[in-house]
């Protein structure tokens, strides 16, 4: 993967997020994965909230490797600043419900999550 493309999904993992560190490891034989782990700290409800993507160099939406539950299935609707840049680009509006469970999971506890 190209730097300035990991840079570029790095950042929007860490924005707002302090302590956000990737790596690359190796599969047995399937490539390569990169690895995106960060110290999460429940603050607000809207502060909860987080979703990682992946875009192109162009900021075009590619694909959606998490997004919390509440904000993915609808909480986006009537809690504006909950990931809303996420929003704007995956339109989890007109997602079905199958591809919006692939990519969700619940607000997870305090502590390091690694994706």
């Amino acid at each position: 993967m190209r730097t300035g493309l990991f840079n570029a999904i790095l950042m929007l993992v860490c924005i707002g997020i302090q302590g956000c560190s990737s790596s690359y490891a190796k599969e047995n034989h399937t490539g390569e994965r990169l690895e995106i782990s960060f110290r999460f700290q429940r603050g607000g409800i809207a502060s909860s909230q987080y979703a990682i993507w992946i875009e192109n160099e162009t900021g075009k939406l590619v694909r959606t490797l998490y997004v919390t539950s509440f904000t993915a299935k609808g909480g986006y609707e009537y809690r504006k600043d909950a990931v809303p840049v996420w929003v704007s680009k995956a339109k989890p509006q007109v997602l079905s419900s199958a591809q919006i469970d692939a990519i969700t999971g619940a607000t997870p506890r305090n502590g390091v999550v690694t994706y």
